[in-house]
């Protein structure tokens, strides 16, 4: 990052001045927001009055707080016979670690005919403290559709940094972004006469 805005440092300044070498910029970058900041001097007659311009980049991206970020990054599963265990994979998407906080899913088993509830479980688990960039796959539960007569839906809704009493607002960890904290997911457990579903296999 340092090299590309010392490059464009050095193009302004060769742009800005010509072949007269008194004409230059005096830049210096603002370490607090990012952007280049200075005077130019345009005078193209070293006689005549000095006519300076000042110059900001504008085109920096934007600031990034130094805070964690939590958020699902999927749910995964394992189906061995009629047991199907969920999992979670939570990740810290932040430029800083996270406290421990926990994890809670609603999982709900349904007919895809008639979208009738078979079961429903709501399962909650701790997540240990994330380092910025880490990522924690945590087992959640496991449910048993029995797919032996039929197709099972399996519909998943999860949030990290669960709300409290005491935080009903965001949870116990302050992160850049308290908005990304949930996920839903839909998947199918085929039974012996798959029948034509848009839904992605629970896998």
């Amino acid at each position: 990052m340092k090299t590309r805005n010392s490059a464009k440092l050095v193009v302004v300044s060769v742009l800005l001045a010509g072949a007269n070498t008194g004409n230059a910029c005096e830049i210096e970058r603002d370490f607090v927001t990012g952007m280049w900041r200075g005077n130019c001097n345009l005078t193209i007659d070293p006689k005549a009055p000095k006519v300076e311009v000042p110059y900001i980049d504008a085109k920096t991206g934007r600031i990034h707080i130094r805070m964690p970020d939590l958020l699902i990054d999927k749910f995964k599963y394992s189906l061995v016979g009629n047991d199907l265990e969920v999992y979670v994979d939570v990740v810290n998407e932040g430029l800083q670690s996270s406290f421990a906080t926990e994890v809670g899913l609603t999982i709900i088993v349904r007919d895809p005919s008639d979208h009738r509830v078979v079961s429903t479980v709501r399962p909650v688990r701790p997540v240990p403290a994330l380092a910025a960039g880490a990522r924690q796959r945590i087992y959640m539960t496991t449910v048993y559709p029995n797919a032996s007569a039929q197709d099972w839906e399996v519909v998943t809704t999860g949030m990290v940094d669960l709300t409290t009493v005491a935080q009903p607002v965001r949870g116990l960890v302050i992160e850049s972004n308290e908005t990304n904290n949930g996920l839903v997911h839909l998947c199918i457990v085929y039974g012996p006469n798959p029948t034509v579903s848009s839904l992605p296999l629970c896998n």
